[in-house]
């Protein structure tokens, strides 16, 4: 669930205007925030059982799944627009898009990363548990972005630190590796290089096993220029539509991977990207504000839960929290996740974001003198 909150496309390659990035950062910002509420849910009753397993209502249910849906969405709406505003295209730089797409990630997932393994370390008190093969190897997968199987690290349920987060990783790099095709089927330039990110992707969809959201994502691509559909969208009935169809799921008990429920979802993502801002809130400022970082937020949040319940305020004593006391330390912690995720927004994803152009030119001039000196 990752990455779609990686997503920011340059004006001069797609056909959004200002206004839909803003909805969509806005939407990111929201997205990433109902995650958290959704990871704190189930944090409160696995303190009280012991058992880690979806939140007991719906509505927090969709929170998680249905957030994640949305970002997968969004995910393909930008990365597919900019497949078929670049059709026909010899010189699209897709050395360029898999550098930015690789900056956008591989940073913040590092600093998560080794952050979780302090948390290991801190929990065990710096014993070795495993044999160190063993733990050599399964700090090695983690260190693979997601494209590798997760394990436990030293005896430690190491998804549970990052409250399965990071089971959309693959999803996201999948979506990215399989673009060259849609490339070629729009007549863009692909070079015979990334034929082998291709043959990547094949093997990541044959592990995966949702694709839906992604298809619809892209199918919205199209529908969102239709004049009626921008016409209707900005129409203030439209908000309630999209409440409407957020909601419908919810109310009807659907599980959010039934095509249903992602059809519902998917109305309000294409009113969304249409043009139409929730009644001014995904378009506030704040909420824009909360986009910039959410990616920070969806990857950074179960730290901080898991620092606060565990090592913070102890098992124990959080166990004997009562409800509103949990909302209580809920509310307390959110503004201190926000903070944090500002600066890591700041010194660590900005001047990833930043040095694209660099790296891009460094790997291309690497490959033009290995070829100079064959």
């Amino acid at each position: 669930m990752l990455t779609t909150t990686t997503t920011k496309p340059d004006l001069h390659q797609s056909t959004l205007s200002k206004n839909h990035l803003q909805s969509l950062d806005g939407l990111r910002g929201l997205l990433a925030s109902f995650v958290f509420l959704h990871h704190a849910m189930i944090w409160y009753f696995y303190i009280q059982n012991g058992v880690w397993q979806s939140p007991p209502t719906y509505l927090f249910y969709y929170f998680g799944t249905g957030s994640v849906l949305f970002f997968f969405m969004i995910t393909a709406f930008l990365f597919f627009s900019k497949i078929t505003s670049n059709a026909n295209s010899k010189d699209f730089d897709w050395l360029r898009l898999y550098v930015s797409r690789f900056l956008r990630i591989a940073p913040l997932y590092l600093f998560a990363v080794f952050m979780m393994f302090g948390f290991v370390a801190y929990e065990t008190n710096f014993t070795l548990i495993d044999e160190i093969s063993e733990l050599r190897e399964n700090a090695i997968h983690w260190l693979f972005f997601g494209l590798l199987s997760l394990q436990e690290l030293n005896g430690v349920d190491a998804m549970r630190i990052f409250a399965g987060v990071v089971w959309t990783l693959p999803y996201e790099w999948c979506f990215y590796f399989l673009l060259p095709i849609w490339g070629l089927l729009y007549r863009i330039k692909v070079p015979k290089v990334f034929y082998l990110i291709i043959i990547l992707g094949i093997i990541l969809a044959g592990k995966n096993r949702i694709y839906l959201p992604f298809f619809l994502g892209m199918l919205s691509v199209y529908l969102y220029q239709l004049r009626f559909v921008q016409s209707f969208a900005n129409h203030p009935i439209a908000s309630l539509v999209i409440i409407t169809s957020c909601s419908l799921p919810i109310l009807l008990s659907l599980n959010p991977l039934d095509w249903e429920a992602q059809l519902c979802l998917f109305t309000a993502f294409t009113l969304i990207v249409a043009g139409n801002d929730l009644f001014g809130l995904l378009s506030a400022r704040p909420m824009r504000r909360l986009g910039d970082i959410s990616f920070s937020i969806y990857l950074l949040h179960p730290l901080v839960l898991y620092c606060t319940m565990k090592f913070i305020i102890g098992m124990d004593r959080a166990q004997q929290l009562s409800p509103s006391e949990y909302i209580g330390v809920i509310f307390i912690i959110t503004p201190i996740l926000i903070t944090i995720c500002c600066f890591t927004f700041r010194w660590i994803e900005s001047p990833a974001i930043a040095s694209v152009n660099l790296w891009t030119q460094k790997i291309r001039g690497f490959k033009q003198l290995i070829f100079k000196k064959q």
